[in-house]
């Protein structure tokens, strides 16, 4: 399957992006916070984000990276909190997420998660791995 350079980006700012972020499930006690993968909760996330986001980085040619705080409550999207450099970007990747179908196999109960969404420049990356050659 061809990727654009929309999911190279959110594939790369997943794994920077959930592997630091904090997932607190609603608990006074610091105890039972955990660490877990929003791709457990909801694996066909990138999936679904890639099919809604690639209309957007084709019109708008941005570059940047959008950050992404997502509320999951018993497997449906709760809230969900964008931040960047191009309000455009912020808008469309919000919607994607407030879109998201996590289905039943999302544990019960409040699940917080972060992640980055990276528009990149497909030129800029071949460049790059030219001067590496």
């Amino acid at each position: 399957m061809f990727r654009t350079p929309l999911i190279l980006g959110l594939l790369a700012g997943m794994a920077c992006g959930i592997a630091l972020s904090s997932i607190a499930p609603s608990a006074a006690d610091p105890a039972q916070l955990g660490r877990l993968d929003l791709r457990a909760s909801c694996p066909h996330f990138a999936d679904q984000l890639e099919a809604e986001l690639d209309a957007v980085w084709a019109r708008e040619r941005l570059f940047g990276d959008v950050q992404v705080q997502l509320v999951l409550d018993d497997g449906r999207v709760q809230s969900v909190r964008t931040r960047g450099r191009f309000g455009v970007l912020n808008s469309a990747v919000r919607t994607a997420a407030q879109r998201l179908s996590c289905g039943p196999q999302a544990p019960a109960g409040r699940q917080v998660f972060s992640f980055n969404v990276s528009f990149i420049d497909p030129d800029r990356t071949r460049r790059a791995d030219v001067a590496r050659r």
